[in-house]
């Protein structure tokens, strides 16, 4: 099961606080993704809206293919590792929080990744 959350809070006039609830039972895909799992993808999608609000009239960004720029694979691999970081933070050792995030980054990037 999982259940997502989202919760728009008035910050004054032509400003809002979007807040996301992201809960899921833990299961196999946890152990071996992590947070990270969900968390990059969020991410993307938030960059999405960031770059259409903030600049609506420029060409989008192309989701089949965003994977496979510099631009894409800095930003997946560098939330994939931030996400391992929190992980970690959370109490998960530090190998496994690793491992976790190299597969995720490597899941959106479409590299591959040693087995464990």
């Amino acid at each position: 099961m999982i259940w997502v959350e989202a919760r728009l809070h008035n910050h004054g006039t032509g400003r809002s606080r979007l807040a996301i609830t992201h809960s899921a039972l833990v299961s196999d895909h946890w152990h071996s993704f992590g947070p990270g799992a969900v968390g990059v993808g969020w991410e993307m999608g938030f960059l999405g809206m960031e770059l259409h609000l903030a600049r609506p009239n420029e060409p989008k960004l192309d989701a089949a293919t965003f994977h496979t720029t510099r631009d894409g694979r800095v930003f997946i691999v560098g939330s994939g590792a931030a996400w391992g970081r929190a992980a970690e933070a959370a109490g998960t050792d530090a190998d496994v929080a690793r491992a976790a995030a190299q597969r995720t980054a490597a899941f959106y990037t479409g590299d591959t990744v040693a087995p464990d």
